[in-house]
């Protein structure tokens, strides 16, 4: 893939569709087959990974071949019947962690790790997304309010320039302290070069930070910010706009990718009692005080390989694709997500 395409994704997320592509590239090669979305969706079905890997590995590819003009057409129609089969609801969830435990492990790095995690808390962002700030994305700082652009991020370059969403206003705790480890920042350089996978590495070896991986910092802020609704204190499309989820709706409305979130059990602790985040959520949704819109949505994380078992196929699976592709046409089911 052309660097101007990669440049669209986080590092992590560029690195994994790259090899994922080569892939494809090795297996169609082997089989005599096209380079082009029908042998993608074969080969997705040949990884014999359960249908959340095969969802992720289809929204991956579809992404991949749009990105770079060629036609997707197979792999949407295939992804959506990979969502109506509930490959989109996630079988496995990074554990939430806690403000305490994660800020007491954050005060014992260096300051630029500090800071990320700092920032990547407090605006409910992806590891990578805060790491990957740079000190000029910074427009305001001072010990009581810190303003960031996102617009330079990976995700923030598909935004429109002049949109507020692009914006992140922190204020109250920890704000005077970003301030204080900002000011120790080089100016141009990313916050960090720790990638996600190296932090997930990190975590692995520390006793008090076992079973969490980057991804809980996100995961941790969201529900954290959950409790805020019933208390009138915030409004739920501004918990999408914090999370940088798509909004849909407008007022009143929260996103299904948030509500995804928040997930179905496990409660965090310092948030709700034992009853867990299941039934804070759906008495969000019982009261009336907002709802939520189906989007897609799902996990970007692509299944390990040895979570593939190969599946032998059979040249007539080509023509069943298609077939299929078809009828969902003619039922009137457009292929368009």
């Amino acid at each position: 893939m052309s660097a101007v395409v990669a440049d669209m994704w986080a590092r992590s997320t560029t690195q994994e569709r790259r090899s994922l592509w080569r892939r494809l590239q090795a297996w169609t090669t082997e089989r005599g087959l096209g380079m082009n979305a029908d042998s993608a969706c074969l080969f997705v079905a040949a990884t014999g990974v359960r249908p959340q890997g095969q969802l992720a590995y289809t929204k991956a590819l579809s992404a991949s071949f749009g990105a770079m003009g060629f036609e997707n057409h197979p792999l949407r129609v295939l992804a959506k019947a990979l969502r109506g089969g509930g490959a989109a609801i996630p079988e496995n969830q990074a554990t939430p962690i806690e403000r305490r435990k994660l800020v007491s492990w954050a005060r014992q790095q260096q300051a630029s790790v500090r800071l990320a995690v700092l920032v990547a808390w407090k605006t409910a962002s992806r590891w990578a997304e805060a790491a990957s700030l740079s000190s000029v994305q910074f427009l305001l700082v001072t010990q009581r309010e810190v303003v960031v652009d996102w617009f330079q991020t990976p995700k923030g370059r598909t935004q429109d320039p002049f949109k507020a969403s692009r914006f992140a206003v922190i204020q109250g705790p920890l704000t005077a302290e970003i301030a204080v480890l900002y000011a120790k920042c080089a100016p141009f350089a990313p916050l960090s070069t720790v990638t996600t996978s190296a932090l997930d590495a990190l975590w692995g070896q520390s006793a008090q930070m076992q079973g969490y991986t980057a991804h809980s910092i996100k995961r941790g802020a969201v529900k954290h910010l959950l409790p805020l609704l019933t208390s009138g204190k915030l409004s739920p499309h501004l918990i999408d706009r914090l999370t940088k989820h798509e909004e849909e709706g407008g007022p009143g409305t929260l996103s299904r990718t948030t509500l995804r979130y928040a997930g179905r059990r496990g409660p965090c602790q310092g948030t709700r009692d034992r009853q867990g985040d299941e039934a804070l959520v759906t008495g969000y949704l019982r009261s009336g005080q907002f709802h939520s819109v189906t989007r897609r949505g799902g996990s970007t994380r692509l299944p390990r390989s040895k979570e593939e078992r190969a599946s032998p196929l059979h040249v007539a699976d080509r023509a069943d694709v298609c077939r299929e592709a078809s009828c969902a046409d003619e039922r009137g089911n457009p292929p368009t997500l």
